[in-house]
């Protein structure tokens, strides 16, 4: 079953991300965010106060060992979904409305396609030629050769 599933990755540009999680860490800092959870970089920043080698650590340092970890986190999270082979990968720079758009379009999309690639599997059994509107390129990467595009 799971090797049928589609992953969707929001993607984030690095410098992005770590933007949003320090502006969140700042709003909940000052008071303006309440939540209920912990946030990685202001329980650090607040609660660590040594080094692995047993140096204080200032601001400026715990904030560059978190800076490193979220790093860490973002990079292996887009290499393990750069390596799946039915991702779909978004952008999830803009506003929630438009990214809920993107969503939407690209799952039906993806959809589309792949009950169209099922139509044609079964007609290319008989040795047709078959005309579509879209979705030719998907088709002939999934090695359907007698595919058109409809005039």
């Amino acid at each position: 079953m799971f090797d049928k599933a589609l992953t969707v990755y929001m993607d984030v540009p690095l410098k992005e991300t770590l933007d949003r999680i320090y502006e969140r860490a700042d709003m909940v800092r000052n008071g303006s965010l309440k939540t209920h959870c912990s946030i990685l970089t202001l329980h650090l920043i607040n609660n660590l106060v040594y080094s692995d080698t047993g140096d204080k650590l200032t601001r400026k340092d715990k904030r560059k060992m978190i800076h490193i970890a979220q790093k860490n986190i973002v990079e292996n999270y887009a290499r393990i979904y750069k390596d799946k082979k039915q991702v779909l990968t978004l952008n999830a720079e803009g506003k929630k409305r438009h990214i809920a758009k993107d969503i939407t379009k690209s799952l039906l999309d993806y959809l589309d396609s792949k009950i169209m690639v099922e139509k044609v599997i079964d007609k290319t059994r008989i040795g047709e030629v078959i005309k579509v509107d879209k979705h030719v390129k998907t088709l002939k990467k999934a090695g359907i050769a007698n595919v058109v595009k409809k005039k």
